[in-house]
């Protein structure tokens, strides 16, 4: 990692676009059970997605972040520190679930964006105060 002139962190061979939240969850729950066989289901996958999935990860961010052995999975050094953040990320996400879930829901009009085709057109969609469709 170097800064660069914008003052940004800059990471080689790192792709943010392959962190998502379900990976890192994976690779909490590895790190918990040592095991790819008794975390994929944890995480309600098959063994042959989660192994993708972890790999996927792994190469996202350009370090490996276990150890393969016979007896298990064990964290490389960055991957203890990445499981760490992992769990920080993922209570944050916890939190902003339940932040969304007990925010009033919207009462009146939403508006909707069409997409390309209705690029200069809005969707209205009447809504009440339980965040469902108004009917009529």
């Amino acid at each position: 990692m170097y800064i660069a002139n914008s003052g940004e962190p800059v990471f080689h061979g790192a792709n943010i676009g392959r962190i998502d939240p379900v990976s890192l969850r994976l690779a909490v729950v590895c790190a918990d059970v040592g095991s790819l066989k008794h975390a994929a289901p944890l995480c309600h996958m098959s063994t042959m997605c989660a192994s993708r999935r972890l790999q996927r990860l792994e190469e996202g961010l350009g370090v490996p972040l276990f150890y393969r052995r016979r007896a298990g999975l064990e964290p490389t050094e960055a991957g203890a520190r990445v499981i760490e953040k992992a769990r920080q990320v993922l209570s944050i996400l916890e939190s902003l679930m339940a932040t969304a879930v007990a925010a009033p829901a919207p009462v009146g009009n939403v508006y909707e964006n069409c997409g390309r085709s209705g690029r200069n057109s809005l969707a209205a969609r009447s809504v009440t105060g339980h965040g469902h469709a108004a009917h009529g």
